[in-house]
């Protein structure tokens, strides 16, 4: 009989009259294991997005005592977990002293919608990150 090979991952399968051979089977441990990581790296990228955004000066609009500024994110939905930040200690600086809130909602077609909510005007461009995560669920 001849070795064989599995249909997805190439796997060498011995012959039923073939001697063990350690490099056989490391080499399929070095598939299996390249394959389980480019699982677990396609995994963790589905689950986090992110994306920077500037918040302009000129980009605020007045609302009811406050000041606003919109932007989107596509590729998400309603189980997507938000967070921001800012891109360096002025800008934090900025935030913070502006009083600076993050509201987000998203469509069925998994555009959210970003609105930045200010307390005072904040004098120039703003640079944040936000960041969307799946949370992980173990069972």
């Amino acid at each position: 009989m001849v070795a064989s090979e599995t249909t997805n991952y190439g796997l060498v399968k011995p012959a039923g009259n073939d001697y063990y051979d350690i490099g056989v089977a490391n080499g399929n441990m070095d598939k299996v294991d390249t394959a389980l990581k480019a699982n677990a790296d396609a995994a963790a990228a589905a689950r986090s997005k992110t994306k920077a955004f500037t918040l302009t000066a000129a980009g605020w609009t007045a609302s009811g005592g406050a000041y606003t500024q919109a932007a989107t994110m596509a590729g998400l939905s309603d189980d997507y977990i938000l967070s921001w930040s800012w891109a360096t200690s002025a800008d934090g600086e900025a935030c913070v002293a502006a009083e600076i809130m993050l509201d987000a909602s998203c469509d069925s077609a998994g555009l959210a919608t970003l609105t930045w909510t200010a307390k005072a005007l904040p004098a120039g461009a703003i640079s944040v990150f936000v960041v969307a995560e799946l949370p992980v669920t173990v069972e």
